[in-house]
């Protein structure tokens, strides 16, 4: 990349040649005679189009041209012009001009760049269209959530808000865990076990119902979970059960829940469930 200066007279000396090998050319300065005469040149490589440029104005070739000979003429030929140029390859930036614009003269006092008070635009802001960003009980959105929505992201952690539990053990009753007036909503059962032992001849069956009504047999209305075991006699070894519901259970609104146990009168027996009514 070279500087060169260049001097465009009238008539035939308003053209001069450069034969360099190039693809950047750089318009650096341009005095005219007569100074009010036009700085601005014409500039036609040998390969590409003929371009005009004022001072301090560029131009590359397409990536991958080269261009070995620039001819630069002045655009008004009763104009003497003056000035420096800059022909190469590469990357040229003036420390002066770097990070800065300039208007051409027809912008004079049509762009006017400033940050005075008085020039400043008003805005006015609608205060009945802001939104206020608080968090006083007037600005909260009341959200009201469907229980019968809500997921139990919790693992192994059971939630519930009732619970029964008992270790009567009567043959042909039902214990009533909830009745159908109580899940006017519907309800869950989260949790369900039974533990009983068996130490006499028998059989003990105890099964988790839901039902408008009292059931009439340990399978009369959905069954929810079912326990049954055979029972030794008393010489013999013990039958032990420990029987859980291993899911969480949605019971339709207007049914009950029961425990309906079918014989096993003189065993031992504990029953627990936890529930939740929406």
């Amino acid at each position: 990349m070279q500087s060169y200066v260049f001097n465009l007279g009238t008539g035939a000396a308003a053209v001069r040649a450069f034969d360099v090998p190039a693809d950047l050319f750089v318009y650096e300065s341009g005095v005219p005679t007569p100074t009010s005469g036009d700085t601005r040149i014409k500039v036609k490589p040998n390969t590409g189009a003929e371009i005009v440029l004022r001072p301090g104005q560029r131009f590359r070739l397409a990536p991958g041209s080269n261009a070995t000979h620039w001819e630069v003429s002045t655009l008004d030929p009763a104009v003497t012009l003056t000035g420096y140029i800059i022909i190469g390859s590469g990357e040229f930036d003036d420390a002066n001009t770097l990070n800065k614009f300039t208007l051409d003269a027809t912008f004079a006092n049509n762009v006017k760049v400033t940050n005075t008070t008085a020039e400043r635009v008003p805005v006015t802001l609608d205060t009945t269209q802001s939104l206020g960003i608080n968090n006083t009980t007037a600005n909260r959105v009341p959200v009201t959530l469907d229980p019968a929505q809500v997921l139990n992201i919790a693992g192994t952690t059971v939630q519930y808000t009732n619970s029964f539990s008992d270790s009567v053990v009567t043959t042909l009753t039902n214990a009533v865990v909830f009745s159908a007036a109580a899940n006017a909503n519907g309800a869950y059962v989260e949790f369900a076990e039974v533990s009983a032992v068996l130490t006499t001849n028998g059989a003990y069956t105890c099964t988790l119902v839901a039902k408008a009504t009292a059931p009439a047999s340990d399978v009369d209305g959905d069954v929810i979970m079912i326990t049954s075991a055979g029972g030794q006699n008393a010489l013999g070894p013990l039958t032990q059960i420990n029987d859980r519901l291993g899911y969480r259970v949605k019971i339709p609104a207007g049914k009950g829940l029961w425990l309906n146990q079918n014989n096993g009168a003189n065993f031992g027996a504990k029953k627990t469930v936890l529930y939740t009514l929406l």
